[in-house]
């Protein structure tokens, strides 16, 4: 078997553990369909003890459903991406301060102050998103 047939064979593998395991797992498991949003913390037992939503863990759902509709041609990953990331624009931008609260509750009240820091890490995957498209 050539090189290139390997990396293909290889390449069709991840692509469908992509769209028949990850994505519906994270789907069925991890996203909030009451609140949107995507949850980010589970103990072994798969269950989740702290419901919040954490702004870091949603800007790398943005991004991994990105690359996922950029890898598999699935519209639906730009549909999950851009429905988070309206979330965030709605419940985490502190307009006031131009930065992004970090921590909030589940139905996406903030649980503490806005960071800048949050912004900044927030930005590069944004960035790194952008590029992609």
């Amino acid at each position: 078997m050539s090189d290139q047939t390997q990396l293909e064979t290889v390449y069709q593998q991840i692509k469908d553990h992509l769209q028949n395991g990850i994505v519906p797992f994270w789907r069925e498991r991890a996203e909030d369909v009451e609140y949107g949003g995507y949850y980010t913390n589970f103990a072994e037992d798969g269950s989740q003890p702290d419901q919040g939503k954490v702004v870091y863990g949603q800007s790398f759902a943005i991004y991994a459903l990105f690359e996922y509709a950029l890898s598999t041609s699935d519209p639906r990953g730009i549909e999950y991406a851009s429905r988070t990331f309206n979330l965030l624009q709605k419940y985490c931008a502190d307009t006031r301060w131009g930065a992004y609260y970090e921590n909030l509750e589940r139905d996406w009240p903030p649980s503490g102050r806005a960071m800048l820091e949050c912004e900044q890490r927030l930005s590069q995957i944004l960035t790194k998103t952008v590029e992609k498209g």
